[in-house]
């Protein structure tokens, strides 16, 4: 079976034609010449336009993103592909190059679900591993906003206050993406939500950074301290301000954050709001007493 007109083929048939060379230029190529990993039907699609009427050899489509026949079944959600796989000799853990198993696979796609999910977990796949980033499957399932494979994945054993390279928890990534419930769920679980990554921010700094109100608002009802400091002494109001999220500063303030508060360089939120060219955020400050 081969590549066909639809741009789509199972990664699990078997190879009829002959391998042929991929050109420089193709979404394959620089995804090997990246080290970045390509979802296999966005690779096949990019195949049927460049270099149609060729062929492409499963296997060496395969081998190009770096992955397994594992992986790309989990990244399609696919059951019964996942089962047609497994044999007594299958490592259900293996890896691609960025030290990714198939759950890592499984979790990060918008396809993820909970009946693939617990099937590789009901075949032992390992809940806690890393890839080369240090982030576990947990981590990708908080930052898609998969709250059930979370929940499902907690349940199992996750470790909730696990840290990747960047000492960031589930609860940072989350937030960065502002999935409220996954952020509730987290926290109900027994995230820390005062926990400090590698630069010293919270997951309200973050938050506040991407403007995701609603997560702000839960972080604080939560107990995150409004007035907390990060590596380079900005509290959340800062970094809302300096991004320009008015609905977040007026929150902040509401909720007691310092209008005056200075960082490293002695500049305030009304500074950053200024410096950016955010007025209204800047207008709203000075309404709220700062340049007093």
């Amino acid at each position: 079976m081969a590549w066909g007109s639809v741009g789509y083929i199972s990664p699990f048939a078997y190879k009829e034609v002959a391998p042929v060379s991929c050109p420089k230029s193709t979404v394959l190529w620089m995804a090997q010449e990246e080290n970045r990993r390509v979802s296999y039907v966005r690779a096949s699609r990019h195949i049927q336009q460049e270099i149609s009427p060729c062929y492409m050899d499963v296997e060496m489509v395969i081998e190009m993103i770096g992955g397994t026949r594992l992986h790309l079944a989990a990244q399609e959600g696919d059951v019964l592909g996942l089962k047609s796989l497994l044999t007594p000799d299958t490592n259900i853990n293996c890896r691609d190059f960025s030290g990714k198993t198939p759950l890592h696979s499984l979790v990060s796609s918008p396809r993820c679900s909970l009946e693939a999910v617990g099937f590789l977990l009901h075949h032992l796949a390992y809940v806690e591993a890393r890839d080369k980033h240090e982030e576990t499957p947990l981590c990708s399932a908080a930052m898609r906003g998969h709250k059930e494979v979370v929940d499902l994945l907690i349940q199992c054993g996750a470790d909730i206050s696990a840290r990747n390279k960047y000492n960031e928890t589930s609860l940072h990534r989350t937030a960065l993406f502002g999935h409220k419930e996954v952020v509730g769920l987290l926290i109900q679980r027994g995230a820390d939500v005062s926990a400090r990554d590698k630069f010293n921010k919270t997951p309200l700094h973050v938050a506040a950074s991407m403007g995701h109100k609603e997560v702000v608002y839960l972080l604080i009802q939560c107990g995150a301290d409004v007035a907390a400091r990060q590596e380079n002494n900005r509290t959340p109001l800062h970094v809302a301000a300096m991004r320009g999220h008015k609905e977040v500063v007026d929150l902040l303030i509401q909720r007691g954050a310092h209008v005056a508060a200075r960082d490293k360089h002695s500049r305030t939120p009304l500074y950053l709001a200024v410096q950016r060219g955010h007025k209204q955020v800047a207008d709203l400050l000075v309404q709220r007493g700062a340049g007093r």
